[in-house]
Order: C-alpha cells, then sequence, then structure tokens
C-alpha cells in the first residue's frame, strides 16, 4: 500500500483501551474495543461491548481511528467494494454508519488484521488477500468478504496458513 501522504492523515490517536479518539481538538467517543481485540477480546464484556457498537452503527471517527490502526486507507474500503462510494460520503455527512455497514467493516478489518498478522506486513497481506488463492478455488480472498461465512472461509485458511498447514 503506498503511504499516505502526512498531510492528508488526519491528526488521530487512540487510547489503548480507552474511550475516545482524538481528531484535531475534536473529542469522539469510541469503544473500548479496537480490531486488535474485536479479532481476539480478553473478556465476554468486551465482545459483547463490541457487538453493541457494532449494531449501533461505528462513528465516522471510531471508524477513521480503526482504519488508522491498522494502516488502511478510505480508498482501500472503497477498492475492495466494503463500501459504495455514495455510502462513505453519506455516512461521513451523517457521522455515523448504519449496522450493517458497520459490520461489513468490522469484517472487513478483523480479516484484515488477521492477514497481516499471518504474513508479517500490510504489503505482503495486500498481495495474498488481492491474488486468486488455490486454497480458496481460484478466488480472491477479498471476494469473499462480503459474507460472514466467506470471511469465516478467509479465516481458516488464515489459521491453516499460520500453522503451517496451507501453501
Amino acid at each position: 500500500m503506498a503511504k499516505r501522504a502526512e498531510s492528508s492523515k488526519p491528526n488521530v490517536s487512540v487510547k489503548q483501551r480507552g474511550s475516545a479518539v482524538r481528531k484535531g481538538s475534536q473529542k469522539i467517543k469510541t469503544s473500548s474495543v479496537t480490531t486488535q481485540s474485536a479479532a481476539k477480546p480478553a473478556s465476554i464484556a468486551q465482545r459483547i461491548e463490541w457487538v453493541e457498537t457494532i449494531a449501533s452503527g461505528l462513528s465516522f471517527g471510531q471508524v477513521q481511528a480503526l482504519l488508522d490502526e491498522v494502516n488502511v486507507s478510505e480508498r482501500d474500503l472503497l477498492n475492495y467494494n466494503i463500501l459504495a462510494p455514495r455510502t462513505w460520503s453519506h455516512s461521513k455527512k451523517k457521522g455515523v454508519f448504519s449496522a450493517e455497514q458497520s459490520d461489513r467493516i468490522a469484517r472487513f478489518l478483523r480479516v484484515w488484521r488477521q492477514a497481516a498478522q499471518t504474513f508479517g506486513s500490510v504489503d505482503k497481506s495486500r498481495a495474498w488477500i488481492e491474488r486468486d488463492t488455490r486454497a480458496l478455488l481460484g478466488k480472491k480472498p477479498i471476494d469473499l468478504l462480503s459474507t460472514e461465512a466467506g470471511a469465516r472461509v478467509v479465516e481458516e485458511l488464515l489459521q491453516r496458513i499460520d500453522h503451517g498447514l496451507a501453501a
């Protein structure tokens, strides 16, 4: 992934397990669950909090902070068809995503983080997620992320790769 220009990167800081994101001088309430803990939360309470946060809709600030956390750009979400450009624009104006949109974003980020951990870098995970994969019957992993069932198949393959069971 090409690095975003420093001037275009928002001034965002995320407290670890905190409850606020600071964007410039604006403080935005967020869930204490990050994408890392969303992939493997430490407790049932955190999992339930994450589910409730998604169900109520992620705020635009929360999504921006989560994207920054895993080094993914807004453009990636649009290029990978996680969200349509008009949906992104509309949600940006409203300041919040619907529960369904939030779920799609969270699913993508969960798999993205797992791929980056498996392959050790954003560039290697990006290359893998975008290419046809024999273990997925010639499908690109990114093309399977539109459903939870497809995401689970990709996650299972990443686990097998992690354990040296898949090529």
